[in-house]
C-alpha cells in the first residue's frame, strides 16, 4: 500500500518544526510532498519534539508490516524522519548517503523500520519530523510484498478521499475476472482482501 504524504488525515502540532506541502522540487509523485521546516536538528527522541502527520487507513490483517519511505536528503544533515503506529514512534528511516534525488528507503536511523498491526481494523500510521529540509513524497507498507521502486508501488490508497462504493470485495485470484462492463460512471472502490490496508 502506498499513501502520498501531503494526503494526511490529522497533525500532530508541537515544537517548532512543521510539515510544509510543497511541489518545487522535481520527480515527486502526486500533488506534491511534504517537507520539514525547521525544529530540532538530528532529533533522538522518538517521537519528535516537532510536528507529526497522521493517516487513519483501515488493514485488513493484523501483523508486523514493513515501512518504507520515498525521500529526499539535500545532505547528511537532512536525511531522516521518525515513523509510527498510532501515535507510538517505533524508529526513523533515513536515505542513507543517497543525496540529492529521491529515493525508496527502509534504512534504518534509529529503532526499527517496521509497525506491529495488533489487530485488524482502523489504525493511525505516524510520521514526525526529525531534521530540517527533509522531503518525503510518500509511505509505502507492506508486509511480505517486494521492495518498491517507480515503476510498482502497490495500491495507491488516499486516505482523504474514502467514500468511493465498493463494488466488489474478494480475495486476489477473483479479483483477476472482475468483470466491469456495468459498472457506472463515478468513484469506486476495488477491495481486495489481504495485506493492503485500505481506506478507513
Amino acid at each position: 500500500t502506498y499513501i502520498e504524504a501531503e494526503n494526511f488525515t490529522g497533525t500532530i502540532a508541537r515544537g517548532t518544526g512543521t510539515f510544509n506541502k510543497e511541489q518545487s522540487q522535481g520527480g515527486a509523485f502526486g500533488a506534491g510532498y511534504l517537507r520539514s521546516d525547521g525544529g530540532s536538528s538530528g532529533s533522538i527522541g522518538c517521537p519528535s519534539a516537532d510536528e507529526g502527520k497522521e493517516y487513519e487507513v483501515n488493514f485488513t490483517e493484523a501483523g508486523t508490516y514493513k515501512v518504507w519511505i520515498r525521500g529526499y536528503a539535500y545532505n547528511f544533515a537532512s536525511d531522516s524522519l521518525f515513523i509510527g503506529l498510532d501515535g507510538t514512534c517505533t524508529g526513523s528511516l533515513r536515505e542513507n548517503g543517497i543525496n540529492n534525488q529521491w529515493v525508496w528507503t527502509n534504512s534504518v536511523k534509529t529503532g526499527v523500520n517496521t509497525i506491529t498491526v495488533s489487530k485488524a481494523g482502523l489504525h493511525t500510521i505516524n510520521i514526525w519530523i526529525r531534521e530540517p529540509n527533509h522531503l518525503v513524497d510518500g509511505i509505502y507498507i507492506t508486509k511480505t510484498g517486494p521492495a518498491p521502486n517507480d515503476n510498482s508501488y502497490g495500491a495507491v490508497i488516499n486516505p482523504n478521499n474514502c467514500d468511493s462504493r465498493v463494488l466488489f470485495s474478494g480475495d486476489e485470484t477473483d479479483a483477476q475476472n472482475v468483470d466491469v462492463t456495468d459498472w457506472s460512471d463515478g468513484p469506486k472502490m476495488l477491495e481486495v482482501n489481504g495485506e493492503n490496508a485500505t481506506c478507513g
